[in-house]
Formats: C-alpha cells, structure tokens, sequence
C-alpha cells in the first residue's frame, strides 16, 4: 500500500481518498507528518474500505474502517462482540 499524503492511499484497486477529512498537501506545513500519521494508521490493523463517489481526480471517496490490532477482543473477554 503506498500513502500518497495525509488524506490519500492506494490499494491493488486504485487510489482511495478517505472522506471526511482534509489534511495539508505535502508541500504544506505539517503535511509530511499528516502522511506519516495515515501511515501509522493504516499499519495498525486491517481495513475497510467503503466507497462512496469518485471524485474529479478518479479516486474513489471511501469511508474507511480500521481495527487496530490492539482493539480486537481476546477470546476470553468479557465484552459482548457485535454482530
């Protein structure tokens, strides 16, 4: 997976803009640490990606869901599990 910067990455089926947010451009203060962080967070844990439109550039607009792994219940827990 590539992050392009602090809003946008790629998968094996193109890019993917996530909706919601809008973060510097890379040659904007703070915008290399805004892609780090997508970074950062995309490593955490598998993905969900939901599309919503296409923007103007051809990316899809996705909501995206990540569960860190940290988050996931053990088995042992005693926290009831969504369905």
């Amino acid at each position: 997976m590539r992050v392009y910067d602090g809003d946008t990455f790629s998968t094996a089926h193109g890019k993917v803009r996530v909706h919601g947010i809008d973060t510097p451009e890379l040659t904007e203060a703070r915008g290399e640490a805004a892609r780090r962080r997508l970074a950062e967070v995309l490593a955490s844990g598998p993905i969900t990606v939901v599309p919503r439109l296409e923007d103007v550039y051809g990316r899809t607009v996705a909501d995206d869901r990540i569960r860190p792994v940290a988050a996931r219940p053990r088995a042992d827990s005693a926290l009831p599990r969504l369905r």
